[in-house]
């Protein structure tokens, strides 16, 4: 078979719209992640894998009472600014690297000691509990949670039956509400 001028030119839009489909599709998906928040308002994020460029952040915050949420704050991608390291109280499930970011300006509100919540990078993200959101790019769905075991914050994200897990540890002993339950500890692998 020849080629021709013709053909070339269909194979080159081709291979364009196979690139264009690719990037699309690599930076149309939920990330999920924790927040922790310094009581003057500091933020570090650490999500399970680095952030789509074009894609806004969805932040819980405090809601009034100790322990509520409220969904959510939207911040936009270039208003973070990526940690060279993750901190060390933060590791992600089956062993993949966390990767952290900074908010580069302080958070308004009352934040206790040791604020954790869900952070999200998605096209949208509502609360579905206190301590739950789900998050959508409009293709990909993903529902996210926390839950509090003896030492420590997980977020256990589900898209489908796959769970991503980040957990911050605390260092010390703390008894927190709600604690991770027996199917929580499954997605969490133990």
């Amino acid at each position: 078979m020849r080629f021709t001028s013709r053909r070339w030119g269909a194979c080159i839009a081709a291979l364009g719209l196979v690139s264009i489909s690719a990037s699309m599709s690599a930076s149309a998906q939920v990330v999920p992640g924790i927040v922790s928040v310094s009581e003057d308002g500091a933020a570090q994020l650490h999500f399970t894998k680095p952030l789509p460029p074009d894609q806004p952040v969805f932040i819980q915050l405090p809601a009034g009472k100790k322990g509520q949420f409220k969904c959510c704050v939207k911040v936009d991608r270039d208003e973070l600014t990526e940690l060279p390291q993750p901190s060390e109280s933060i590791s992600g499930g089956c062993g993949d690297a966390p990767v952290g970011y900074a908010l580069k300006h302080r958070l308004k509100g009352k934040f206790e000691v040791g604020y954790d919540a869900i952070a999200v990078s998605a096209k949208q993200a509502s609360a579905t509990g206190p301590y739950a959101l789900k998050a959508s790019t409009g293709r990909t769905a993903m529902r996210a949670h926390l839950c509090y075991g003896t030492e420590g914050v997980n977020l256990i994200a589900k898209s489908g039956r796959k769970a991503q897990t980040l957990y911050r540890s605390f260092g010390y002993e703390a008894e927190v509400r709600p604690q991770c339950n027996a199917a929580d500890l499954k997605d969490l692998g133990g």
